[in-house]
This record gives structure tokens, C-alpha cells and sequence, in this order.
């Protein structure tokens, strides 16, 4: 039983007691969690749990190297969290780290869940720094190595459409190879490129269409048949695709750092609604359509597929 005063302020007041009947005991829901890659020296915690909805007092995040102190809570530990479990910075290279998040009650009852970074996905644009028959390289020994042509030597790439089941990861280059051809389907291909595995034949291959709407959250029109048509989905936050389109004529529009007059974008690998049709991606972050006989300034951009224990030496 509870007792309480009330009072008006003044000269008025009773005393009012209140019975309670039931006490929440039921645990909060585990926090749904999932790692990434952020960059070479750092990996975030993600969750999609809602303190609103759940009635969660607060999030704490233990982490360590060793997993039993995980476990145990005997690690470094980080309370009041919000939609990231904890950034760690300076990672060791070939060590896992591990992570417990767990969710708290308004009644102090707590349920947690345990991740690794052995589960760890690189995100969208995370930077990788590779040389095609070398293997990794250092920033230092790219030297800005990006200019449209380049295709030897350490050069830039960018992840993409990573999950965490899968042995290998998809690589972007941050600039065209050819900066304008007409349409193939293989045009992209070099097969000395000795660190990657082969893919339709070849060691490197051209994005698709779809492979792009997905990494851009939209639905494109696959029936569109008529020459330069472009998709009328809305691309929200262009910023965080400038990657995409980096050295472009108009990537500016998206942020990003090089522009290059020599194109407006690459082709994809995807025929369109008609067979003379071909989908490219616009250096305003559009897909298009063109006719695949003309160069129209639009190159290639090569994709290639390379084991992520290689990204880890």
C-alpha cells in the first residue's frame, strides 16, 4: 500500500491511499543487433529496438575483446545508449571483438543479446583500399590513384550489398575505366586482375541495375522503351550516395569530392524493357535508359568480388 498527501497549496489536504495490485515482471524483448564496418578503424553497434514502444528505460553495452568478460559483465561498458550499441575506434587487425547490448525495463529487468565482429557486414561505401593483382594496400600507397582510366596499381573501392553469411564482398571501383564506349555486357572484364574470383568468366563485371536500386531504397521502372528515359523514383539524401558517381560531371549534386567532365556515369549489366536498350546510372544519381550503339560520354566502372579474409591482412 502507497500513501500519499495531497494537498491545494493552501490549507486544504487529505491523505489517499493506493493499493497496488500487479507488478510488471515481464522482461523487455531482446534488442535486435547487427555490426558494421564504418571504416578501416572502427565498427558500430546497430539496433532497431524503440524505447517508446517497449517501455525501455535504457540500453547498456559491454564490450571487450575478451568474450567471457562480455558474458560476465567484467568489460568496458557503456550505459544510456542510443541507436548505436558503441563506436570503437583503433581497431586491432585479426582480433574479434565482442559486444553484449542489453535492454532494461522501467522495472529494472534486463534482457540482452551477444554479437561478435566476426559477424560484422561492411556497409554501403565503406572505403577499401586494394590492389588487383597485389592484394590490400595502405591510403598512403594509393596516392590518389583515381584518375578515369586507372586501372592499375592500389586503387579505391567501395563495398556494397555486403551480408553477413557471405565469405566475400562486393567491390566498386571510385572511378571509370573507360570514361566512354558504347554498351556491352562484358566490357568491364579484366581477367589479369589475379586477386578477385572470377564472376560470369571474368574477374570483374559491370553493376546491375538492380544492385543499384537496392542501394538506393527504390523501385525503377523495368518497362520503360524509350531512349533517354530515367527512372522517376525519389532519391532521398543524394549525400550519402556520392560514392556512387564520385569523378562525374554533375556528382556535385550529391557532394561528391572529384568531378570529372570526361562522363556522365557508367553502364549497367541490365538490358531494359527493349533489347537496344541498356540501364546506366547518372552522375545526378538517375538511372537512365540509353540506346545501347551510343557513348554519349556514359563508361564503365568495374565491380569486382574479392574474399574478405584478403581485406583483413
Amino acid at each position: 500500500t502507497v500513501y500519499s498527501k495531497v494537498s491545494d497549496g493552501k490549507e486544504t489536504s487529505e491523505i489517499v491511499t493506493i493499493d497496488i495490485t500487479t507488478i510488471d515482471n515481464t522482461p523487455p524483448t531482446s534488442p535486435v543487433v547487427n555490426t558494421a564496418i564504418s571504416s578501416p578503424t572502427s565498427i558500430i553497434i546497430n539496433y532497431n529496438d524503440s524505447k517508446a514502444l517497449s517501455g525501455i528505460k535504457e540500453y547498456i553495452c559491454y564490450y571487450d575483446e575478451v568474450e567471457d568478460k562480455v558474458i560476465n559483465n567484467q568489460s568496458l561498458i557503456t550505459k544510456n545508449v542510443s541507436s548505436t550499441c558503441n563506436l570503437v575506434d583503433s581497431i586491432k587487425a585479426n582480433t574479434t571483438y565482442y559486444y553484449k547490448l542489453c535492454a532494461v525495463s522501467n522495472t529494472d529487468l534486463k534482457t540482452c543479446s551477444v554479437v561478435s565482429s566476426k559477424d560484422s557486414i561492411y556497409e554501403n561505401g565503406h572505403i577499401v583500399y586494394f590492389d588487383p593483382k597485389k592484394g590490400v594496400c595502405s591510403e598512403e600507397m594509393w596516392n590518389n590513384n583515381s584518375n578515369t582510366g586507372a586501372k592499375e596499381g592500389c586503387m579505391r573501392w567501395f563495398t556494397f550489398l555486403d551480408s553477413k553469411d557471405s565469405s566475400n564482398v562486393n567491390l566498386i571501383l571510385d572511378h571509370n575505366t573507360i570514361a566512354e564506349s558504347s554498351w556491352s555486357d562484358s566490357a568491364a572484364s579484366y581477367d589479369d586482375w589475379t586477386q578477385f574470383e572470377l564472376q560470369d568468366g571474368h574477374r570483374s563485371r559491370l553493376i546491375t541495375a538492380n544492385e543499384l536500386a537496392s542501394i538506393l531504397h527504390i523501385d525503377y521502372n523495368v518497362d520503360i522503351n524509350t531512349d533517354s528515359a530515367c527512372s522517376s523514383s525519389n532519391i532521398e539524401n543524394k549525400s550519402n550516395y556520392w560514392w556512387l558517381v564520385d569523378r562525374a560531371i554533375h556528382c556535385y549534386e550529391a557532394g561528391c569530392p572529384n568531378i570529372d567532365s570526361s562522363t556522365y556515369g557508367y553502364w549497367t549489366k541490365t538490358s531494359a524493357g527493349s533489347s537496344s536498350l541498356a540501364w546506366y546510372i547518372d552522375s545526378t544519381i538517375k538511372l537512365c535508359t540509353r540506346t545501347k550503339s551510343t557513348s554519349a560520354r556514359i563508361g564503365y566502372r568495374p565491380v569486382v568480388k574479392v574474399l574478405k579474409e584478403k581485406l583483413n591482412k
